[in-house]
């Protein structure tokens, strides 16, 4: 499968084996008889299975898979698997879009089998053989069988009357010396199947076109089939089906030595067809069936087939098959998947994606057709070795590749796009092995790990053993090992021996483990004709160093290869002019390249944020206008090294002039991580330093515009992901410094006389837990704050509950708690979030001190949460106070905040949202109702970083203190400018 983006080990007892055990392999031979009814979107068939046992031993119970079973319901193993991914289609899905397979009745050579279902997966069967099925024999299995064909959420179904039939029979899991091998449907996660010889024979209404597993065997059809071909392509593509034929047909189809069959059905097909000439002379068909709206890309889709069957032929081993096909089909599973001789595509985009796509599927005949290994337990033994051979093709034929990526993300940095995402993951220490099995790993790294960093490791063996050796070893273990079940250890074997290199590095290191790669240049001393070269390790992983010769990477002369090493070595070159770089060609997947140049680099500038040079430092910049009521417009500057990639030291600084103030404002961030990278548990140890200056008083004569300053100093503690759900721990304890300049109030001077500067500190604990999954996520957080008089408990737990694919109802219980040694109000819980009191200064407000009526209204989701904003009082003859008492409690308070998003049809793609609040406090005395509760509509962009309220309904001690406010006036908004910036967009919380 091409992507575009730990089974549980059942009955141990049933599979247990010698780990040493002999090699052998079993077969089975199908005839297939099914036909099609289009109407019903129905498969009625019957399936012979002669299933012959190579086995040392007697066998009296045989594992089916039953795969049409993952789409039964939403409890199945690929239902949970599609929601920890974050796809959410199949678990909204309709009735009438399930599917599944029944009306099963195995007998075994004549005789009634009792089977039943798997005890954890509804998608395996167990059949218990009436007599046991001794070594060198062979039993009969017969069963009827029917699908209800789910709507296509994966590989198996439809849309419409367009068809992929795809895993949709009963079929024997793999018996071989390490036991039973039954596995669950899982979209994420592949297959693993017994060879054999297949018949299948298919009725469906005649006016469809098929592609299919296997060669046709109905002249008349394929003569109608070619005659197809030669038609021009019609102009105008329409996409409705034409009703389908009275008359039916049945189409016979004979493949050997194929481990699976798969076919595809749809009227509106359109075909092209070529011959591929394999290097012996032997000749192939290619065929290629494609809807009429893609058809500017695919009519050279044949001519696709043809150059990958012909290039893999040439460089891995010849095409066995006499037919290959691609077949255009609505996908979920990636952007392709393979079957034996037939490939189904999910989209181009254009011509080279389109050709890139089949080319890597059709390459999937030779890395998982031929070379069968288990998919599910070793994925990068076919899609990593196919992704090399794959980046081999585009090499010969795109040598400069589409971006795949916006420019404006990857701009110049040079760091290829398919490395991109293991630098992201392995710098943060969350990369996995790539010999991991494929349900333990989480999205990303199922393509890190089967994918791009076995492709770039073998590229690395490849330069490594020279591209001669190199082919001579693959070559080896294709004829070796074509049509049987290779093992990594089987892999490693025959490359050892056809190289006479003994490879731990690459298969106990790139591959076996996530060990970090870290060559970086010591030292540098030139003596004449030579240099002397000190390198370091400072990586656990030991591949073969490259060191090239030049004066720039785009004039490199010579690659000088060394035996890899870990700690420091020093070498003797050649001296070819001042340059030196180690690993110029980029094949080793090093986490960090930092120092593996004495070129003169420059600092490399970028615009805004992006993906850096991971060579040399990288300096994102940005003008950045600001404002707020006190320090009015202001003219800033944005700095930062914060990207994607993550560094130990991380940093952003934004400098303010304030035109009121004159003087310069704004914000610095500083970041020191700890990466552990090889901690089962933790990921990341940082403290962190963050200071703002702004002004947040009105200016005066005397002092001008007073500031507050705040300076926080704090450390974390992060955990990796944790279960296949993800959850995250975090701890944080912090200290707060705040200085605030205000302005007092003297009769004699009128309202604003020279003021102080008022100094405080506090403390903060924060624990939080992240889960985010596609159904029901949830951020749990507690925080302990205060000062040296009053202390804060906080609990919160919001969570998202989807109820339809497109809209969700979100809740958020608070709950906070204090105790004090004074009965100020300083510090006190708040139903109502609002700047007056922000008694910490977390939040950027316009302004703070409720000075500017028409700004009032602005607020952040914390503590009660209550989005509706009473007014503050004013008075004409004293400047206003900050905020009165109205759900203020020195003691407690509880608050529920629920929203609720709208179908996206029924809101018309807007994103708009009723919400409702509702609170206790207490009031302390005061002859307010403790209960306060407030509804309305908002409108809600990315989870209200941007939000506008609009409140309709209140209880009636709130509505008594909005009172004074026009309808307008009580609109509220929330702009959270911290999470606009460009670090914690980043996911870096530096401010």
């Amino acid at each position: 499968m091409r992507l575009n983006f730990l089974i549980p080990i059942l009955l141990v007892g049933t599979f247990s084996s010698a780990a040493q055990a002999p090699y052998f392999q079993q077969q089975a031979d199908y005839r297939i008889d099914v036909r099609l009814d289009d109407q019903a979107h129905v498969l009625q068939g019957h399936l012979n299975l002669i299933y012959h046992n190579n086995a040392p031993k007697a066998l009296d119970t045989l594992y089916f898979h039953l795969w049409p079973n993952a789409y039964r319901n939403q409890q199945t193993a690929y239902a949970k698997q599609a929601r920890r991914m974050g796809e959410t289609d199949f678990h909204f899905a309709r009735k009438d879009q399930l599917g599944g397979i029944d009306s099963l009745s195995f007998t075994a050579d004549g005789e009634a089998v009792t089977w039943s279902y798997h005890p954890e997966h509804i998608d395996i069967a167990i059949l218990v053989l009436p007599q046991s099925l001794p070594p060198d024999a062979q039993v009969e299995i017969n069963t009827p069988f029917r699908v209800d064909l789910p709507y296509i959420f994966s590989r198996l179904g439809h849309v419409d009357q367009s068809y992929s039939i795809t895993q949709w029979y009963p079929k024997p899991a793999v018996y071989d010396n390490e036991g039973w091998h039954p596995m669950p449907y899982l979209d994420m996660g592949e297959f693993y199947s017994e060879f054999g010889n297949y018949e299948v024979s298919i009725t469906l209404p005649e006016n469809y076109q098929v592609g299919a597993t296997g060669t046709l065997q109905n002249e008349a059809e394929r003569q109608r089939l070619l005659a197809l071909s030669r038609q021009p392509l019609p102009e105008d593509a329409n996409r409705a089906f034409p009703p389908s034929a009275k008359a039916f047909k049945t189409l016979m189809y004979t493949a050997e030595n194929v481990h699976d069959f798969a076919w595809f059905a749809d009227k509106r097909f359109q075909v092209r067809h070529d011959t591929a000439t394999l290097p012996s002379g032997k000749t192939v068909e290619a065929w290629a069936f494609f809807a009429a709206e893609d058809q500017d890309y695919w009519d050279k889709g044949a001519f696709y087939v043809k150059r990958a069957l012909e290039f893999y032929s040439e460089k891995v081993g010849e095409y066995p098959y006499p037919q290959a096909t691609a077949v255009q089909t609505t996908l979920g599973a990636g952007g392709g998947m393979e079957y034996p001789m037939v490939t189904n595509i999910g989209g181009g985009g254009s011509a080279e994606s389109l050709d890139m796509v089949i080319t890597h599927e059709v390459g999937h005949n030779w890395f998982y057709g031929i070379l069968a290994s288990n998919e599910r337990d070793h994925a990068w033994m076919d899609e990593g070795l196919n992704s090399y051979y794959e980046e081999r093709y585009r090499q010969a034929f795109y040598p400069q590749p589409e971006r795949q990526l916006p420019r404006l993300l990857m701009g110049n940095s040079g760091i290829p796009e398919e490395e991109l995402p293991y630098l992201i993951q392995a710098r943060r220490g969350q990369d996995q092995a790539p010999d991991t099995p494929a349900e333990a790993f989480n999205p990303v790294n199922y393509y890190i790990g089967a994918y791009q960093k076995p492709a770039q490791s073998f590229r690395l063996l490849e330069g490594f053993l020279g591209k001669p050796t190199f082919d001579q070893a693959m070559q080896a273990y294709y004829k070796t090992w074509q049509f049987r079940h290779p093992k990594p250890g089987d892999l490693r074997k025959v490359l050892e021996a056809e190289s006479q290199t003994e490879l731990s590095w690459l298969f106990d290191g790139l591959i076996g483990s996530n060990a970090k790669v870290r060559y970086k240049i010591k030292s540098i001393s030139s003596t004449g004709r030579s240099i002397s070269l000190t390198v370091r390790n400072n990586g656990q992983s030991a591949p073969p160093l490259p060191i090239g010769l030049g004066t720039r990477r785009e004039s490199i002369s010579q690659i000088i290869w060394k035996e890899g090493f870990t700690g420091t070595k020093t070498f003797r070159l050649p001296n070819r002019g001042k340059g030196l770089m180690l690993d110029p060609e980029r094949r080793i997947p090093m986490y960090n390249r930092r120092r593996t140049a004495n070129f003169a680099r420059p600092f490399h500038f970028k615009w805004l944020a992006g993906v850096p040079d991971d060579e040399r430092p990288t300096l994102f910049w940005s003008p950045l206008p600001g404002y707020n009521y006190y320090d009015q417009s202001m003219a800033g500057l944005l700095l930062h090294n914060v990207s994607p990639l993550a560094q130990k030291l991380e940093w952003m600084v934004m400098p303010f002039y304030s035109t009121k103030g004159q003087t310069i404002v704004g914000l610095l961030g500083l970041r020191y991580n700890f990466f552990h990278l090889n901690n089962k548990w933790l990921q990341r140890t940082s403290f962190a330093i963050n200071a703002r200056q702004f002004g947040h008083q009105p200016a005066n004569e005397f002092i001008g515009v007073p500031m507050y300053q705040r300076l926080a100093i704090s450390a974390s503690l992060n955990s990796k992901p944790l279960g296949q759900r993800g959850l995250t721990l975090n701890f944080k304890p912090e200290i707060i410094f705040l200085d605030t300049e205000a302005s007092q109030i003297d009769p004699d001077f009128g309202w604003f006389a020279p003021g102080h500067t008022t100094g405080s500190g506090f403390y903060r604990f924060s624990f939080e837990a992240v889960q985010k999954q596609a159904v029901r996520p949830f951020r749990l957080s507690v925080i302990h704050d205060g000062d040296w008089r009053t202390n804060r408990l906080h609990l919160s737990f919001e969570q998202t509950l989807p109820y339809c694919r497109t809209a969700a109802v979100d809740y958020r219980f608070f709950a906070g708690y204090r105790w004090s040694e004074t009965t100020s109000p300083f510090l006190s819980l708040n139903l109502i979030p609002a700047a007056g009191n922000d008694f910490f200064y977390d939040e950027l407000y316009i302004d703070r001190q409720n000075y500017a009526r028409q700004v009032i209204q602005q607020t952040y989701t914390r503590e009660g949460g209550f989005r509706s904003i009473p007014p503050p009082r004013f008075f004409r003859s004293t400047p206003p106070t900050r905020f009165h008492s109205f759900g203020q409690s020195n003691h407690y308070i509880l608050s529920l905040n629920l929203k609720a998003g709208l179908p996206r049809k029924m809101a018309f793609g807007i994103p708009i949202k009723p919400y409702f609040d509702i609170g206790i406090y207490d009031p302390e005395g005061e002859t307010a109702e403790p209960l306060v509760w407030s509804g309305g509509v908002m409108l809600d962009i990315a989870d209200e970083t941007l939000a506008i309220y609009c409140p309709l309904v209140f209880s009636g001690n709130y509505d008594e203190a909005l009172q004074r406010w026009s309808f307008g006036e009580r609109i509220s908004f929330q702009i959270n400018l911290l999470r606009l910036n460009p670090m914690n967009l980043s996911g870096i919380d530096l401010f």
